[in-house]
């Protein structure tokens, strides 16, 4: 075999890995972020709304589900792993699968029934409308 073989190919970060894994009890980074799935989010906050973005590549809409209660939302689903065609073996991954439960309370009052989602392309985009202030800027108070 040449030098450029993949079985004489070293992991650079294997001494890393192993460190990680004596230190943390966990099996490494590779093989633990394979066994659970956390979507990444984002929010946004507007003088109207908030905007919330969740990284949900390979899930199904029908996989996820979104409710609003007492001013915080929450994004639950599951990432289901494909079957496997054949009898052969991962030589590697760092794909992840599995259930997750996300919750994000805000700070303002959010009107709960003009809550919008929409999932396309693997992202799933939430809007939530603030509730407006009757309060809306500068008043004098006269002293009785």
């Amino acid at each position: 075999m040449n030098r450029y073989s993949m079985t004489q190919q070293k992991n650079p970060y294997s001494q890393l890995d192993d460190l990680i894994q004596r230190w943390m009890g966990q099996e490494g980074i590779a093989k633990s972020a394979a066994m659970n799935f956390n979507p990444q989010i984002e929010v946004q906050e507007s003088k109207t709304a908030y905007e919330v973005r969740a990284d949900l590549p390979g899930i199904k809409r029908d996989d996820m589900h979104v409710t609003f209660d007492e001013n915080t939302l929450y994004i639950r689903g599951e990432k289901t792993q494909e079957e496997k065609k054949d009898d052969g073996k991962v030589f590697y991954s760092e794909r992840s699968f599995g259930s997750f439960a996300r919750s994000i309370p805000f700070t303002e009052k959010v009107d709960g029934t003009k809550v919008d989602a929409q999932f396309e392309n693997g992202v799933l985009r939430v809007t939530l409308p603030k509730i407006p202030h009757d309060f809306g800027g500068t008043k004098k108070i006269t002293i009785k």
